[in-house]
């Protein structure tokens, strides 16, 4: 009888275990536009001096701005030649504040 009872519980147990589960839902985080990547990581210069890996964020954006209004990325990239060329962290901060009046 005990045997029964337990082959009993395993097949119960067993039943449970198979089911399909919930289905799992994929969430895509929104893309961010060309000029918001480019303002984030120009706020962070405008604030600090400091060139970081943000840079690279600025290029993406470029790239996405294109596509949208060439003529302003392409003023846009000017300027940020120039920040990347800049000597001091006072001059970077300044040249980081004009792009970002320039979006």
């Amino acid at each position: 009888m005990a045997v029964m009872r337990l082959c009993v519980l395993v097949m119960f147990v067993a039943a449970i275990g198979c089911g399909g589960g919930l289905e799992s839902t994929k969430v895509k985080a929104p893309a961010q536009s060309g000029e918001s990547m480019i303002k984030s990581a120009l706020e962070d210069v405008a604030e600090t001096g400091e060139l970081g890996s943000g840079m690279m964020n600025v290029e993406q954006g470029l790239e996405a701005m294109k596509s949208n209004d060439a003529e302003k990325a392409a003023k846009v990239s000017a300027a940020v030649d120039q920040l990347n060329s800049a000597s001091t962290a006072n001059a970077r901060k300044a040249k980081a504040k004009e792009i970002l009046e320039m979006l």
